[in-house]
């Protein structure tokens, strides 16, 4: 499969132990005019030293509260969104909430008064940070310029970006087999007037290309580049008089503000596993390279032959935003398994599978979406709770509970909610949901 892109680049990105240093312009012209008007003349702030106070994790979205002090000995808070595991390089500016990369939210605070607008600047080079060049707005009136300053950051990788939908997979004429990961979150609108694609939201797709395979399926395996896979590479593309840069092979892309940027997938191992019809894919390039992974049904490339989906039945539920949470716990059974909940817990019976998740939920009813198992506190949109969590294998009533970590895509028409997920051989719910 090629997928045919104009050239550009992934925005770099990086790393938190700081080391405190001047920055000077090269230009004179480069600085900023004196501030006049509604705020006083800016105090000129230079950043000497950062630590990090919290991280939170939301979806593909982290939050970073850094606390920068500065050789004024003004104390500069900023909360940070990024969608990578370490803050990138970008220009940050004001949003109510963290919606997407580039953010700067509530809890920003210069000595202690809330940033409401301006630019916090921050480039990279390396495992190098520099601030410089940025005027911030705090709700006392006052203005700031931050001149420079100088951080090595070192951020170690957490969970992968999740790759919760299967787009297409196949063999393709030469015999490669492709598979097209992604994780959503995004919209692409085609305008045939004008030949050009437009992007909102933000996601991420994976696209790997395999060697080709005897019988033509996709086999458990370590697969590297080269040997197992086709590595992405470059090729100038044309058509009459236009060249331009086109990409094939194993492609990584990222979809944000309002563009699609393309990475070549050609280092780095991908890992394969399968249990029942439940492929998981992985791949970790290590520190600031791409680490994603996919779980679920391959069935075009399954060399076990597709699984049959199996119907579940609903087993009640528990509305714990009613109690002040922020989850509703619902339970669900397949062929032959039963679930009930009641005295405060759920008891699984028969022979067969069964679970109960605590789906985020902020009024107490069941959204739309792709779910991902997360930890208590990362509980979000798009997640459930994973301690909570349970999935239950009985056997002639003999319940054997592990934790819960399948995907659940949740689509409703009406009052008839559809459940998907795949655990072991995939799974699937249709009907009303009430407690």
């Amino acid at each position: 499969m090629k997928r045919y892109t104009f050239k550009s680049f992934l925005m770099a990105a990086a790393v938190v132990t700081l080391i405190g240093t001047g920055f000077t312009s090269c230009d004179p012209a480069d600085s900023h005019d004196e501030l006049t008007g509604e705020y006083a003349a800016p105090t000129q702030l230079n950043i000497n030293s950062a630590s990090v106070l919290d991280k939170t994790k939301d979806g593909n979205l982290r939050t970073f509260t850094v606390q920068f002090g500065t050789s004024e000995g003004v104390t500069l808070n900023m909360v940070l969104v990024s969608n990578q595991y370490y803050l990138v390089g970008t220009g940050y500016t004001y949003a109510t909430s963290a919606t997407k990369n580039g953010n700067y939210i509530a809890g920003s605070t210069i000595n202690g008064s809330q940033v409401t607008s301006g630019t916090f600047n921050v480039a990279k080079e390396g495992d190098t940070y520099t601030f410089a060049l940025s005027s911030l707005f705090t709700e006392d009136g006052k203005a700031y310029r931050i001149n420079g300053g100088e951080a090595i950051m070192e951020f170690e990788p957490d969970d992968p970006i999740y790759l919760t939908q299967l787009l297409s997979a196949g063999v393709q004429a030469d015999g490669t087999l492709s598979v097209l990961m992604s994780t959503g979150g995004y919209t692409t609108n085609f305008d045939p007037a004008t030949y050009t694609t437009t992007y909102s939201g933000e996601g991420n797709d994976l696209l790997l290309i395999f060697n080709a395979s005897e019988d033509g399926k996709l086999h458990p395996g370590t697969y590297s580049p080269g040997s197992g896979y086709v590595a992405g590479y470059e090729y100038e593309a044309s058509w009459g008089d236009w060249t331009w840069t086109a990409y094939a092979g194993s492609l990584w892309y990222t979809y944000a503000d309002g563009a699609q940027t393309t990475s070549l997938v050609d280092h780095g191992d991908v890992v394969v596993t399968k249990e029942g019809s439940v492929y998981t894919i992985t791949i970790d390039q290590g520190k600031e390279g791409i680490y994603a992974q996919y779980k679920g049904a391959i069935p075009d490339l399954d060399p076990d032959g597709a699984a049959k989906t199996q119907e579940l039945t609903y087993g009640g539920g528990m509305n714990w935003v009613a109690w002040g949470g922020n989850t509703i716990a619902l339970g669900f059974a397949g062929p032959g398994a039963s679930i009930k909940y009641e005295n405060w817990s759920w008891a699984a019976s028969g022979t067969g599978v069964a679970f109960n998740v605590e789906f985020f939920s902020s009024d107490g009813t069941l959204a739309e979406g792709t779910y991902v198992a997360a930890a208590d506190d990362a509980v979000a949109a798009g997640t459930y709770k994973q301690s909570a969590s349970v999935l239950h294998k009985v056997n002639e009533d003999v319940d054997t509970a592990s934790a819960c970590d399948a995907t659940f895509v949740v689509t409703k028409d009406g009052d008839n909610y559809k459940i998907e997920t795949v655990i072991g051989v995939p799974y699937i719910y249709n009907g009303p949901i009430s407690f």
